[in-house]
């Protein structure tokens, strides 16, 4: 089993861009290689996939059923909301299913808590499927007339784990880890992959730190849920097995807000003597 122990990541908005924390140049951003090479090249790759758009999309966690009342921001508003130090996540979801096979067994298991932790595990024994999620975070909305601007950031411990037996036959055990930002409409706006990863390429442990920061733009009486969502799922055919699972704790997030500037305010260039 690859065992990892990542240096923390910290993300921006630059599509499969990352900066390594204790690194020699720490200013310094590199680009990422491809998703699911192996060895190293995985594992750097597994958290450099940071997408505007639709990056996470696939996951069984971006869907979101359930929306809270929201929390109101200020355009004007003096200091960030900080969750959960001001008041407790709203949205903490944590589906589950399981099918064994007919001489299978199958278990599936996830929480969420509005204090910053959630699980989410599946298991399979010789033939069968298990899913599990969580969705964890909070909905705001803007009251006002005008759009606003959302400064976000987004941080959390995290640990996985997925095995298959027989090993490299196939991927059985998937692990999916994202934070999604869609508003009231169900538009996705913004979609932060922080794991992906297939026992496909082999069993795999580790744990490391998430920090995202990003920006999204909230019209008037419009809301938005943002919310980081983990997922293990295992599909094993007849006399195969597979065990995955996710877990993240003390999970924070920062928001502050402001007015979005007008459109055409761009300045004009000066005009030559």
């Amino acid at each position: 089993m690859k065992e990892m122990h990542m240096l923390p990541a910290k993300f921006d908005e630059r599509v499969g861009i990352k900066a390594r924390a204790g690194s020699r140049n720490p200013g310094e951003w590199e680009q990422g290689p491809p998703i699911r090479m192996r060895d190293f090249a995985l594992v750097a790759a597994m958290f450099a996939c940071t997408a505007l758009t639709g990056c996470g999309g696939g996951s069984p966690a971006a869907e979101l059923n359930v929306r809270p009342e929201p929390r109101t921001v200020s355009a004007t508003a003096a200091k960030p909301l900080r969750l959960p130090q001001d008041e407790r996540f709203s949205i903490a979801l944590a589906p589950s299913q399981k099918a064994p096979g007919l001489l299978g067994k199958a278990d599936a298991n996830s929480n969420a808590r509005s204090d910053g932790t959630a699980d989410a595990s599946a298991k399979v024994e010789n033939g069968g499927t298990a899913s599990s999620s969580f969705q964890l975070g909070h909905v705001f909305s803007n009251d006002s007339e005008r759009q606003v601007d959302l400064a976000v950031r987004v941080s959390f411990d995290f640990q996985y784990d997925a095995t298959a037996q027989p090993p490299n036959v196939g991927e059985q055990a998937a692990l999916k880890l994202d934070i999604f930002a869609r508003d009231g409409r169900g538009r996705m706006l913004k979609t932060v992959n922080v794991l992906q990863y297939t026992t496909g390429e082999g069993d795999i442990a580790g744990r490391s730190r998430n920090q995202s920061d990003f920006s999204v733009p909230l019209g008037p009486r419009e809301t938005l849920a943002v919310y980081a969502g983990g997922n293990a799922s295992i599909n094993a055919k007849d006399g195969r097995s597979g065990t995955g699972g996710i877990r993240i704790s003390g999970l924070e997030m920062e928001v502050q807000s402001k007015p979005a500037p007008p459109i055409g305010a761009a300045s004009q260039p000066a005009s030559g003597s």
